[in-house]
């Protein structure tokens, strides 16, 4: 029992007391005086420890309370510490020998320790050795975190290798197999590293000086002619990332921000601003020397930047015509000098100044359009038949036949945004129909159509008269008899003839009725409502004998030219003879035969004269001859009416 207890002390020295304790100045874990069950320990029931890459973990043994002198006989075996060697280092020991003030066996040492495979050995103790604690510690470990796990463990055992030694299970109070099962165990969480400090920060390779970890933004100046710049980091915990503005940046003139992200391993995120001001000794200068919109009055101000304008309708466009303060501004593309359209109410226009150094000035011009007095109809339409209109008329007459019922009107304004007031529909009454057409144009000036349409009546073909009445004169009239004959005296040249027609929407035409002689016809003319005629017909009669004067007198003047032809033909033919004999007689050289052929063919002249005369005459005696036919077929056809 005694050599139980001995090693019973000497396991304690490593397990029964081990604890966990946080150093606040370099944030490292010590584990010391902490009770733990060293045998039969569940090895899935251990709560971790939480730690981060690069701490160091630290197993101390138990200090003693006294000084009082405890010897104990050591059993046979030995004391074994193993420990993860891919996620922890041993990295420093106290020492390999360790004084216990023990009367007879005054070294501990260690008798190896193996790295590579996590393994640290005690030396073997005998039977008989004894061993008495005092206040000196026994044994440190320090060991470093060396990469992410998620659990890791260390293991104390009680003895490696030896089965056949008892060991006193104190808890328990009975002896048991001394063999690695019975052993104490740490266990420790990995954390992900939290660090997200940068080392340094360099621009063009050039380390910032007055760069420290802990100071999230700077200001830099740069000259005028730096027109890029490459920025460089370096991270503190080789775990963390870095993103952001990394690599070669553009400067513009003026200040120029960049950030650097520094991400952990756990996540957290520390952003690193940079601001860098280029010098800009550019020009500022943004404004406008002088400024005319078309021929709108206004004073225009170079430092006045927003203008309320009033036009008239009429005014549908203006010319923007301006001059810069400073030559080396510029106008913003499409602000510049130009023409722009007004629509009706509010218009901005707007100019805009860039100066060298790209500071922007905006112009505002509030225009404001009056609105369209136009009340006039561009178009006006009735069913498909189109009302031709003109300017100043508002009163329009429009005709449809008797079957149209009902009319559709199409009222377009001249002016869109103008208001028709107008049906869709309009049903029509035999006879005249007024439809009214409102307009109201956008300032609100009204006007009025008026549009008159006539639907027409079932028209009448009634062309009959009711009576003919002639003042001094009786016929016998009858509406279906047309032919009538009427003797007059010889002195009447025209007849007061009045007409009565059966339809009172029928026209009556009275056709020659003047310079009456015996033979002439007058004609009555009926004209229906609906267009269709009628004639009535009335023979005039005067005295027959008066009629064969105009005969008489067209005898005796062809008596009269016949006797003169008879004349002129004789005539010729006695100067014809007496002109041979005087050839014959004259004829007697070449000369005086030459000058006979000169008088002959005067002669013949004469003779052709004569003759064109005579042609003459018989032409008339023609014409006379035609007209006297020609009264002569009229008397007959007199005859014949009667």
């Amino acid at each position: 029992m005694k050599i139980k207890s001995i090693l019973l002390l000497i396991i304690s020295m490593f397990i029964l007391g081990i604890n966990y304790t946080v150093n606040a100045s370099n944030y490292n874990y010590y584990i010391s005086n902490r009770d733990l069950n060293y045998d039969y320990v569940d090895k899935n029931n251990v709560t971790p420890i939480n730690v981060q890459r690069g701490d160091y973990i630290y197993v101390t043994s138990i200090i003693s309370s006294d000084n009082t002198s405890i010897g104990y006989q050591l059993g046979k075996g030995k004391l074994t510490l193993r420990w993860d060697a891919s996620f922890v280092d041993l990295v420093e020991t106290d020492g390999k020998y360790y004084n216990i003030n023990s009367s007879n066996f005054t070294n501990l040492m260690i008798n190896s320790i193996n790295k590579t495979s996590g393994k640290l050995t005690i030396n073997e103790f005998s039977s008989n050795d004894t061993i008495k604690l005092g206040k000196n510690k026994l044994l440190e470990f320090k060991f470093q975190v060396l990469k992410n796990a998620s659990i890791n463990t260390f293991k104390i055992y009680q003895m490696d290798g030896e089965d056949s030694i008892n060991c006193f299970d104190s808890e328990n109070n009975k002896d048991i197999k001394c063999t690695e099962s019975l052993y104490s165990e740490l266990k420790y969480n990995v954390q992900k590293s939290s660090n997200n400090k940068l080392a340094n920060i360099k621009l063009n390779n050039q380390e910032l000086e007055y760069f420290n970890e802990n100071v999230n933004e700077y200001d830099i100046e740069v000259e005028k002619d730096v027109e890029k710049i490459t920025i460089s980091a370096e991270k503190k915990d080789n775990t963390s990332a870095i993103g952001g503005d990394i690599g070669i940046k553009p400067l513009a003139y003026g200040i120029n921000t960049f950030s650097i992200n520094v991400i952990s391993e756990s996540g957290d995120v520390n952003t690193y601003t940079l601001n860098i001001t280029r010098i800009d000794e550019r020009s500022t200068i943004n404004t406008l020397k002088s400024l005319k919109i078309s021929d709108i009055d206004f004073i225009f101000s170079p430092n006045i930047t927003e203008y309320d304008l009033d036009v008239n309708n009429k005014i549908d466009k203006v010319t923007i015509t301006s001059t810069l303060t400073d030559i080396k501004s510029l106008y913003v593309k499409d602000f510049g000098n130009r023409e722009e359209k007004l629509n009706e109410g509010s218009n901005k226009i707007l100019v805009k100044v860039l100066s060298e150094s790209g500071d922007e000035r905006v112009y505002t011009f509030n225009i404001t359009r009056a609105l369209s007095g136009n009340n006039t109809l561009k178009s006006l339409m009735v069913n498909d038949d189109k009302i031709t209109l003109k300017d100043d008329v508002f009163i329009y007459n429009h005709i449809v036949e008797t079957e149209v019922d009902e009319v559709v009107i199409k009222a377009l304004p001249s002016d869109n945004k103008a208001t028709v007031n107008i049906k869709d529909n309009y049903e029509l009454e035999v006879g005249d129909n007024e439809i009214n057409i409102d307009i109201i144009a956008p300032d609100g000036s009204r006007a009025s159509y008026i549009l008159n349409i006539n639907r027409k009546k079932i028209l009448s073909d009634n062309s009959n008269l009711s009576n003919i009445k002639i003042i001094g004169y009786k016929i016998n009239f009858d509406s279906e008899k047309t032919l009538y004959n009427l003797k007059i005296k010889d002195e009447i040249d025209k007849l007061d003839i009045y007409t009565v027609p059966e339809d009172t929407y029928a026209t009556v035409e009275v056709e020659g009725n003047e310079n009456l002689v015996d033979g002439s016809i007058i004609k009555i003319n009926v004209k229906a409502e609906n267009g269709t005629y009628k004639r009535y017909f009335i023979n005039v009669e005067k005295n027959r004998g008066n009629a064969l004067l105009p005969i008489i007198i067209t005898i005796i003047i062809l008596l009269g030219l016949l006797a003169l032809c008879i004349m002129t033909l004789i005539k010729r033919k006695k100067k014809k003879e007496q002109l041979e004999a005087k050839i014959k007689e004259e004829m007697i050289d070449n000369k005086e035969l030459d000058s006979v052929g000169a008088e002959m063919d005067i002669d013949a002249a004469d003779y052709e004269e004569e003759i064109s005369e005579e042609q003459i005459i018989n032409k008339e005696i023609n014409n006379v001859d035609n007209e006297y036919q020609g009264l002569h077929e009229e008397k007959n056809n007199e005859n014949n009416i009667d």
